[in-house]
């Protein structure tokens, strides 16, 4: 065999071994930032379901109240807090979902509780326009009653979809307690 065809038998391998090894390190990187990727949105989405729940907690604390003041003839109608929906947003770009929220069960959860949120957040609003702008009207009272009991029933939904979706956020939400209260 001529020594210039061993020379080009052994540069073509050498370019070929490099290619396939360029390529596999490409890939091993690409995987890995995928897996870190997945694991910061997944992280984001459960941390934003978890003050969610937060929220909801504590809106449906100030409801109960007001409620009970209500029927004691004293006026504490408060604003709610808003839920925060910038998880939906993020889900929406990355597709497929994260890890736990990747299967269709997940998913359709997922779904309920963007809806229910979207819904709880509009009818909080609708609530706050009333309360700012009819405070002197004869059934403001009973409106109010109204507004509460269905954000009431509505949150209990939401709460049953959250616990659904991240059944550990009970476990926290004790911790969270005991440090408000340290």
């Amino acid at each position: 065999m001529p020594e210039w065809l061993i020379g080009f038998i052994g540069g073509v391998l050498a370019t070929v071994l490099g290619f396939v090894l360029t390529m596999s390190w490409d890939l091993f990187k690409h995987r890995k930032e995928a897996k870190e990727r997945e694991k910061t949105v997944e992280g984001f989405v459960g941390m934003e379901l978890t003050e969610n729940r937060r929220i909801l907690l504590s809106n449906q604390r100030l409801l109960e109240n007001e409620l009970r003041s209500l029927d004691e003839n004293k006026m504490l109608v408060l604003p709610l807090t808003l839920f925060r929906m910038g998880f939906w947003e993020l889900l929406k770009g990355h597709l497929p979902f994260p890890g736990k929220y990747r299967s269709s069960s997940a998913v359709l959860d997922l779904l309920v509780v963007v809806e229910l949120t979207t819904d709880i957040n509009e009818t909080m609003r609708s609530r706050e326009v009333f309360r700012l702008h009819n405070q002197g009207t004869a059934d403001f009272v009973a409106q109010i009653r109204i507004y509460d009991k269905r954000l009431i029933e509505d949150g209990q939904m939401l709460l049953k979809y959250l616990d659904k979706l991240d059944p550990e956020a009970k476990e926290y939400e004790h911790i969270a307690e005991e440090l408000l209260k340290s």
